[in-house]
């Protein structure tokens, strides 16, 4: 779906599960670049609240920041097309800046907090999943899931086999807002104890959390109503 259509759409009465944003290639291009030159500073002077986790090796962590940077960019895209004035966790320019991390992504002012929670162009990647370790407590938590040209996903031995490079990910040609939750319907999902820790976690399609008893995402078209209002 055109983002210049969006507001047409929010106004149609038929409900909108999911936006895909295949028809904005730019949008993919500008999300990378901006992601790359971030990862590349980090690289030079990684930061207290960019710190490598310890979990995962240097690589895997790399294309996983790249891959969260990458959807903050291109939900920003939208909230601009909108017209909605925000403000971004991240600082254009950290060293001129003495406030430091936010516990957000994005705030709305009238509206609340927002964290991007970007799923990985991966087969097998099919849930929702948010860290409890670096959950931010946002008002709302919005999904993203990201596609390489023509919808392709790879599987995630394919990525490590190529280490990790994250340069894969200037292939991205579409993206797919899956849907959000409130604070308190993250809160109340179902947790899974995993390698790295506890996930909350809900299935990306709302037929298969329904079918599982899971609580399901909300549709989009609802988010951004409020958003306009």
């Amino acid at each position: 779906m055109r983002i210049e259509n969006l507001l047409y759409t929010l106004r149609s009465i038929k409900p909108i599960a999911k936006y895909d944003l295949s028809d904005e290639p730019y949008i993919f291009e500008d999300a990378y670049t901006n992601a790359l030159r971030w990862i590349k500073r980090y690289e030079k002077e990684p930061r207290g609240d960019w710190a490598q986790k310890q979990d995962i090796e240097i690589k895997e962590d790399k294309y996983n920041k790249v891959v969260g940077l990458m959807g903050e960019e291109i939900f920003e895209c939208i909230l601009d097309q909108l017209d909605i004035s925000h403000k971004r966790a991240r600082p254009k320019y950290p060293r001129t800046d003495p406030r430091g991390g936010k516990p957000y992504d994005f705030f709305i002012n009238g509206f609340g907090s927002i964290e991007v929670k970007t799923v990985a162009p991966f087969k097998n990647y099919i849930k929702l999943m948010i860290d409890i370790k670096s959950y931010m407590g946002c008002d709302y938590v919005v999904g993203i899931k990201l596609y390489y040209e023509n919808g392709y996903l790879m599987s995630k031995k394919e990525v490590a086999e190529k280490e990790w490079d994250y340069t894969l990910l200037e292939t991205i040609k579409s993206a797919v807002l899956v849907g959000w939750l409130t604070k308190e319907e993250v809160e109340n999902l179902h947790i899974d104890d995993l390698r790295r820790g506890p996930f909350y976690w809900t299935y990306l399609d709302p037929s298969e959390a329904r079918r599982e008893g899971i609580k399901e995402l909300n549709k989009m078209n609802k988010f951004f109503f409020m958003l306009i209002k």
